[in-house]
């Protein structure tokens, strides 16, 4: 699940280019997906630890539910802020 990220970012031709760089979107990309995938492991493993089922369940859901509507309303190539699920 990492390792096609990992192997991304280290062979990214702009991997030492400035952040602000346009060169590097997708690297920033990647990093913070690497980023927040770890981040996200480390606080579902404490909220596994310290809460119930019930609770982490919620979570994930509105985690999903976040990242869901990401996708629907990101801009894609053309441009468009959102996508057309009826054809």
């Amino acid at each position: 699940m990492m390792t096609t990220p990992y192997a991304a970012l280290i062979s990214d031709p702009a991997l030492f280019a400035p952040l602000s760089s346009t060169d590097g979107r997708s690297r920033n990309r990647r990093l913070v997906y690497i980023v927040i995938f770890w981040l996200g492991s480390f606080a579902g493993a404490g909220l596994s630890m310290r809460t119930n089922i019930f609770v982490v369940t919620l979570v994930v859901l509105f985690c999903k539910i976040t990242a869901l509507s990401c996708v629907i309303f990101a801009e894609g190539a053309s441009g468009g802020g959102h996508m057309n699920l009826v054809a």
